[in-house]
């Protein structure tokens, strides 16, 4: 692993980036991950309880913000709307999308400590201004455990939390140490239906299900206990869901796991999920592997709730778009929808799934947009048909459809679609 970067500079720069050529994609991704096909969905992702009665909100998730040297380089060389960097040209083109929901959630993947020099792969350290700058596109949650919270070290994460509060961006998933059962894990956030009613959400983030204090930080030691770890800290994970779930409207788990380019959820993932969800957890959102995984409905076993999983979102914004990685789906990712409908009584269910394909252009110029666009031409082709065929073209959303996610599940002629609730 290579060495962190410590000395800081009057003017700052991002260190060289060995994905530039390639080489780190090359020893990273097997030949077996390349060129992966999408699992086949063979039916529209629907929910029993889709058309309850009651008020609703919808919640947006996207993937991780994976920094590249070229992302940062290219946002540091241009001025952005507040004068200063401009990482609105990373995504400027989907932040009507992250805006249509009442709360978008995205995995932020490294450190934020503008006391250090700013770095890219393979230790992560961003400028902070990417935080408003996130807000501004209209991200209100993030996740900060995954295996580059530690990558500025222990400090490193200290800074990051204290950037994160300095812009009331609310995290999740990191601490400033201590004991992992009096340390509070988790962030809230509100959202209020189109009949004014008030959904309480809980945000609960970990890395990696590994038994060992340095598997989820790629091999930096954790031993101040600073970032929550799906694994050793498992017990606790879930005792805190069911504490989270009888204390706000649905709990919302942000896990950082599976395996790197592999299109396809390990049994780990769908055991760890199932736990999840058994404790209380009415959604989850998947990260890590850097390309989309399926979604899927599961049931508690305990009280027969329903919930969304979706175990892989991919990439947000990434360089991970040339060279090897172009033959994998790191440059294909989407914007998830998942709603919810809060009935009189209170009770809280889970109403459906849409989501969005998009696309990081692979240019000069790095840029997410709707693989539907016109700037995204083949290479958004390519993507429509890799997520209509994870995600079911029925759940897709296309064009200026007006967003609604409760659907129930309907045959015609042989075919099972969706329609929208009445």
């Amino acid at each position: 692993m290579a060495a962190l970067a410590l000395s800081c500079s009057a003017e700052k720069t991002v260190e060289p980036d060995p994905e530039l050529d390639g080489a780190a994609e090359t020893a990273e991704i097997p030949e077996a991950l390349r060129d992966p096909q999408a699992p086949l969905l063979a039916a529209p992702l629907a929910f029993d309880e889709a058309c309850l009665p009651g008020d609703r909100v919808t919640i947006a998730a996207v993937g991780d913000v994976l920094l590249h040297g070229p992302l940062q380089d290219q946002a540091r060389t241009r001025d952005g709307s507040d004068g200063n960097e401009d990482y609105e040209s990373l995504w400027a083109p989907v932040v009507p999308l992250l805006k249509k929901a009442d709360v978008t959630y995205a995995n932020f993947e490294g450190a934020a400590d503008g006391s250090r020099a700013y770095t890219s792969y393979p230790q992560f350290n961003y400028n902070p201004l990417v935080i408003p700058a996130l807000q501004r596109a209209g991200v209100d949650v993030v996740s900060t455990a995954n295996n580059h919270s530690l990558d500025a070290g222990g400090n490193g994460v200290r800074a990051t939390r204290t950037a994160m509060s300095r812009y009331a961006m609310p995290f999740t998933g990191t601490g400033d140490g201590g004991e992992v059962a009096t340390t509070e894990w988790h962030a809230t956030t509100e959202a209020r239906g189109a009949g004014g009613t008030t959904f309480k959400l809980a945000w609960l983030a970990c890395s990696f299900a590994s038994n060992t204090e340095a598997g989820a930080t790629n091999g930096i030691p954790d031993p101040k206990k600073q970032v929550l770890n799906c694994g050793r800290d498992r017990a606790f994970v879930l005792d805190t869901i069911g504490k989270l779930s009888k204390t706000h409207d649905a709990v919302i788990i942000t896990p950082h796991w599976g395996v790197e380019y592999e299109v396809t959820a390990s049994r780990t993932q769908r055991e760890l999920a199932q736990s999840f969800v058994d404790a209380g957890a009415k959604i989850v959102f998947g990260n890590h592997p850097h390309v989309p995984q399926p979604y899927e409905r599961m049931v508690s076993r305990n009280d027969a709730h329903e919930a969304f999983v979706v175990h892989s979102i991919g990439n947000f914004v990434s360089n991970q778009v040339q060279g090897i990685s172009s033959s994998t789906a790191t440059w294909k990712t989407a914007v998830m929808y998942v709603g919810l409908t809060k009935q009189t009584g209170g009770k809280v269910v889970v109403n459906g799934a849409r989501y969005v394909p998009l696309t990081m252009k692979r240019t000069s110029k790095r840029t997410l947009v709707p693989a539907e666009s016109s700037e995204a031409g083949t290479q958004g082709a390519s993507t429509i048909t890799f997520t209509e065929r994870m995600y079911h073209a029925s759940n897709r959303l296309v064009g200026d459809a007006p967003l609604v996610t409760a659907q129930k599940a309907v045959e015609t002629e042989g075919r099972k679609a969706l329609e929208p609730c009445r």
